[in-house]
Formats: C-alpha cells, structure tokens, sequence
C-alpha cells in the first residue's frame, strides 16, 4: 500500500500523456524534480519507441527535472544481484545522482553491485581530464560515497 497523490490525465498517447504530467504534476509551489524512465527495449526494431522516449526525455529537461533512465524497471529483482551500476554524472546536478546510486547500493538487493562514475570532460587537456577524475575518485572517498 503506498500512500500518494494521484493525478489522471486522459491523453491521445502515452508519450503525449507523459509529457503531460511532467509538466502539469505538482501541488501549489511543490512540484517533482524528477523523472523515471524506463529505457526502451527493442527501439532498433521498434523506431517509434526511441522516439517517443527521446520526446518525453526532452520535455523534462526542458522543465530542468533530473531523469533517471533504468533499463529493465519492470523486472525489478528480488534476490540479491551482482554487476554494476553505471551512472553518468552531470556535474552540475549538485551530486543527486551520486546520491541516489549509493542509497540504491545499502539495498540487500544492489548491495552487491559496484558503482561506475563516468562524466565528461569538454575543451580540456588529457592532463586536466586526469586531474579531473583524481580530484573526482579524491572527493567520493572523502565523503564515504564509494571505496
């Protein structure tokens, strides 16, 4: 039983819905900051899916919401699971990301997962990139977010 707020919206499609709802969702001042997204299976075969994922992934960063893009989000397992856990940091989100990948990991479930940290660097030298990616590894390890 999970206690929340409902909004129903009829619309023509799914993707026109979603956008929808990315846009109209909130209470007064408070709105959601965030967009979960299941990534599209079968798009190569399938073009309209990479479509309409590509326009919902549009319109929530158009209304500046973070999005988490999951692959797999309907077969969500139970048992504990091992591999890894890419995440692709935007600087600029303040560590949100890197939050929510390591609450993610004190789940029995992705306890077991490692966590991989990629981010881009533009219009830097290879040594700034480096420097970059020790500073980056120096800070996880200062705040306990990783090993």
């Amino acid at each position: 039983n999970i206690q929340g707020f409902a909004e129903v919206v009829v619309a023509p499609t799914w993707t026109e819905g979603t956008n929808y709802i990315i846009q109209l969702t909130g209470i007064g001042g408070l709105s959601p900051n965030t967009v979960l997204l299941d990534w599209p299976e079968n798009w190569r075969s399938h073009p309209h899916k990479a479509m309409d994922f590509v326009s919902v992934l549009r319109t929530a960063l158009a209304e500046d919401k973070a999005v988490l893009a999951c692959r797999g989000l309907s077969n969500i397992p139970e048992d504990a699971v091992y591999g890894t856990i890419d995440i692709w940091w935007m600087i600029h989100d303040g560590g949100f990301l890197i939050l929510l990948s390591w609450l993610l990991v004190q789940h029995r479930t992705w306890r077991k997962c490692h966590l991989r940290v990629f981010t881009i660097t533009e219009g830097v030298s290879e040594e700034e990139a480096q420097a970059a990616a020790q500073l980056l590894t120096k800070t996880l390890r200062q705040r306990r977010l990783f090993d």
